[in-house]
């Protein structure tokens, strides 16, 4: 699924949680999240099954980054 195709579900999704919540005032962002975990959990549901296994044998069956980062960010971001 394109980017833009999941873009446009989250955010119709997102605005008939707002419908149904009465159209309350600063409350985007919750509405954004649930909308987007809600169409997650659909599409991923329906991925490619070898993409899966592709990303599986690349990484060898183990989790998290194969090299570590070389310096850690500070906390200015340099």
């Amino acid at each position: 699924m394109d980017m833009l195709d999941l873009t446009d579900l989250i955010r119709s999704r997102a605005y008939q949680i707002w419908e149904s919540e009465g159209w309350p005032n600063g409350r985007h962002v919750v509405h954004w999240l649930r909308a987007e975990s809600e169409i997650y959990d659909t599409t991923k549901d329906h991925a490619p099954a070898g993409k899966a296994a592709k990303q599986t044998k690349k990484s060898g069956g183990k989790s998290g980054p194969s090299k570590p980062r070389s310096k850690p960010l500070r906390a200015n971001g340099h």
